[in-house]
């Protein structure tokens, strides 16, 4: 069988061990959760592919050749058994889309600094100690390195909308975090943190605020400082009391505070409710 001419071939879901032939036309190729063992040797004869899905193999290795693949803008090799990734990925800088979560990936080059397109960044679930600094990606609105191993975060560039630092060991955010003008999800659920950096409070445009499974002893007064926010997650922490002032939230539509051990109700609460928000307690 050959599949002169296609543009887009979909082969998801076939237990796959090798691919048929491909047109050198082929401008998307999907050919997640198969059975290959080995990255496919003629994907890299493809002059025009732009988007690769690779996702749910079993593939423990990128070659270097994936450098020459310059037209790719989508690439998905998530939940794979990669433990490295070569440095010739920084070549591909028409990439919009990287996903490589779901791996036993370790480290990554600083080279990934060059995906100067890149609006889309997957790294969790993988073994990240620590990561390369990722502020020269000047146009990723959204980044995942939650599930590693990180006690400190990379540089962010200032454009990111969302970012998912949860489970990890992070007893800090840096005060970099303030940075962050259009930041408007941060979810740093299952960590260690105690505290929040005072710099917090210039993240005018967060909407949602994730903290579960952290170590707080009680509400960080910066919180009250974000005209914009309208969820707050605070569930499994250590909290006995609410201040007064969580009420001064103006757009708060959901607060959940589900497992911990407060010593009596503030009015605070009752006050959220009257206004509509839903409390969970």
């Amino acid at each position: 069988m050959t599949f002169s001419g296609l543009e887009t071939l979909r082969l998801d879901s076939h237990q796959l061990t090798a691919l048929p032939p491909l047109s050198e036309h082929l401008h998307a190729l999907f050919a997640d959760d198969n059975a290959l063992h080995e990255f496919p040797a003629s994907v890299l004869q493809l002059p025009r592919l732009e988007r690769l899905h690779l996702r749910g193999n079993n593939l423990r290795v990128i070659p270097d050749a994936i450098g020459e693949l310059r037209t790719l803008r989508d690439l998905r090799v998530g939940r794979n058994g990669l433990t490295s990734v070569p440095d010739s990925i920084g070549s591909l800088e028409q990439l919009m889309m990287l996903d490589l979560s779901e791996n036993e990936l370790a480290t990554i080059s600083g080279r990934i600094a060059r995906l100067v397109n890149l609006r889309i960044l997957d790294l969790g679930h993988n073994a990240f100690a620590s990561l390369p600094d990722l502020d020269a990606l000047t146009q990723l609105d959204v980044l995942y390195i939650h599930d590693n191993r990180l006690t400190a975060l990379p540089a962010l560039p200032r454009r990111i909308t969302y970012l998912n630092v949860s489970e990890n060991a992070l007893a800090d955010l840096p005060p970099a975090i303030g940075d962050l003008p259009l930041l408007r999800e941060l979810d740093a659920s299952k960590n260690q943190l105690t505290t929040l950096p005072d710099s917090l409070r210039h993240l005018a445009s967060l909407r949602e605020l994730r903290l579960s499974g952290n170590h707080f002893l009680e509400v960080p007064t910066v919180i009250t400082s974000l005209p914009s926010l309208t969820h707050l997650d605070l569930r499994r922490n250590r909290l006995l009391t609410i201040p007064e002032s969580i009420a001064d939230l103006p757009k708060l539509q959901k607060l959940d505070l589900r497992w911990n051990k407060l010593r009596e109700e503030p009015r605070a609460l009752a006050i959220l409710e009257e206004r509509g928000c839903a409390v969970m307690r």
